[in-house]
């Protein structure tokens, strides 16, 4: 693999995360990665990451710092981490989640949070191979139609 680079995420990325997340999900979202793009940049800058093989977006963090809710004092929070299907299996998830989880404890976060489906086994062997534990919440859902 060619040289990796992780960098911190501009609000010129949209448009490469744009494309990952089109290759992941099969739909275009170009509204939603516009404004969680630049919500997440104006939230906690530095928190969320792109990776770059030859100054090509291939996979991307978005991290933010939350409070309230859940617990009394800020939590970082991986809201949703994308990998380019091309370049998956090849560590970028697990690097971008150990420098998402570098810029928290620099910052003196205690706690990092992530929600995702336990039907993606990969996601939970990639947390779980970063300590992450089931947490004391739980996430539930109604359907309305």
């Amino acid at each position: 693999m060619r040289a990796l680079h992780v960098r911190t995420m501009h609000k010129d990325d949209a448009d490469a995360i744009l494309e990952i997340d089109k290759k992941i999900t099969g739909t275009k979202r170009k509204g939603f990665w516009l404004s969680r793009v630049a919500y997440g940049i104006a939230r906690d800058p530095g928190a969320s990451l792109v990776a770059e093989i030859d100054e090509k977006v291939v996979g991307f963090i978005l991290c933010d710092l939350r409070g309230g809710g859940f617990a009394p004092t800020e939590n970082g929070w991986i809201e949703i981490l994308g990998i380019d299907p091309d370049y998956q299996r090849r560590g970028i998830g697990k690097l971008l989640c150990e420098e998402a989880l570098k810029h928290f404890k620099e910052k003196g976060v205690g706690r990092v949070r992530v929600s995702f489906s336990w039907a993606s086994s990969d996601v939970a062997a990639l947390l779980k191979s970063l300590d992450f534990h089931r947490a004391e919440c739980i996430t539930l859902e109604k359907d309305l139609i």
